[in-house]
């Protein structure tokens, strides 16, 4: 109906398939109303007697079937659609500015966080903890929700499909949030990387609290300090692996780790994985990331 109320008519009636009916007497809630009395009225007369009160429009709006932002062009009469067509080449701020009304509503949940730009967001909020005095940008939930006018819309001016709102996407619009030079503050205190003993650049997890540097046991032979971040101000938690993977010890004290556990690792591992070394002195032993060479027949 013109006034947005739904109203019901029996599909047995007689005007079930008329195009549009002036309704003379209705009853039933006010949601949903029973329509009693009615006439037909056919598109040309509707058209003749509204006039000026047809509105022409263009809306853009999410398509959760297509999972895309479709526009169309519309004439409306009150909250009546009469007519409807869609329009192929949509003005890109417009859909910049559709894409930024759905996400800071119904849907934020469906914005998609990929690893790089999890990571990025993760290390900045660590660093804004480390650094409150600092200019970082809130990365908080509530923060980027509010704000996706000001972070997101800029990248997404001409973009159709939520497909197109990626990972690098999500990842360049919160990296632009960052001051001049912030990135490489961010990258020099709280790196993506750790150099192994071994010489491997082993990814830090980030969105573990504390952060997590997870590395074969092999690999850091030698090395009795605990690796730390932000000029000290921030430890690592190592997960020290097995050649399979599969974690063997987690600690936040590698010295103590060498003297009172890695004994009895030691014992239980050798037998099971015997092309890799299990020094008695895992301090003076070369770090590896490799196995023995299998023995030739």
């Amino acid at each position: 109906m013109l006034s947005g109320r739904r109203a019901r008519l029996d599909p047995a009636d007689s005007l079930a398939n008329a195009p549009y009916l002036v309704v003379a007497r209705l009853g039933g809630g006010e949601t949903e109303a029973r329509i009693h009395l009615a006439a037909p009225i056919s598109p040309t007369a509707l058209f003749d007697i509204a006039g000026e009160r047809i509105i022409e429009a263009v809306d853009t709006g999410f398509d959760p079937m297509r999972e895309s932002m479709v526009t169309r062009r519309r004439r409306r009469l009150g909250a009546l659609i009469l007519e409807e067509s869609p329009l192929p080449r949509p003005d890109p701020a417009a859909l910049a500015t559709a894409w930024t009304t759905w996400l800071a509503g119904e849907g934020w949940t469906r914005l998609i966080w990929g690893r790089r730009a999890a990571l990025l967001r993760a290390r900045l909020a660590r660093m804004g903890a480390l650094d409150p005095s600092g200019d970082w940008p809130d990365v908080t939930d509530a923060a980027l929700r509010n704000g996706v006018a000001n972070w997101l819309e800029p990248f997404l001016a001409g973009l159709t499909s939520l497909g197109q709102i990626d990972d690098d996407l999500v990842h360049a619009a919160l990296a632009a949030q960052v001051p001049p030079g912030g990135m490489r503050r961010l990258d020099g205190l709280l790196p993506t990387h750790f150099q192994t003993p071994a010489g491997r650049q082993a990814p830090i997890d980030y969105i573990q609290n504390p952060p997590v540097l997870a590395v074969k046991l092999q690999e850091m032979f030698g090395q009795t300090d605990t690796p730390v971040l932000a000029e000290g101000r921030q430890a690592l938690v190592i997960h020290l692996l097995s050649p399979a993977g599969r974690p063997l010890a987690i600690t936040s004290d590698l010295a103590s780790f060498w003297k009172q556990a890695y004994p009895e690792v030691k014992k239980q591992m050798r037998g099971r994985y015997p092309r890799h070394p299990w020094p008695d002195d895992p301090l003076t032993a070369a770090p590896t990331a490799r196995a023995k060479p299998k023995a030739l027949p």
